[in-house]
């Protein structure tokens, strides 16, 4: 995996995610799948929207790190 292909999982499974970082009224009305389909919603609600993008931007940030960490110890494996 490189930085790339982090920075990408984090951008697809970051939404998601911050589905478990929003307060518990709206996972108790709202499942998942719901959140998903309800993106537009979710980013438009001052409420929401917060967590939602925090948290998606953290994934990719997190994830790109973690990407480029992995390749630069292939790397430096090889190179052993």
């Amino acid at each position: 995996m490189n930085m790339k292909m982090g920075a990408v999982i984090g951008l697809v499974l970051g939404y998601p995610l911050s589905y478990f970082f929003q307060p518990g009224a709206l996972r108790a009305k709202m499942s998942l799948g719901d959140y998903i389909s309800h993106i537009s919603d979710i980013l438009g609600s001052q409420d929401l929207s917060g967590t939602a993008i925090g948290v998606w931007f953290v994934s990719i940030v997190a994830l790109g790190a973690l990407g480029l960490a992995i390749e630069r110890n292939g790397q430096a494996q090889k190179n052993d």
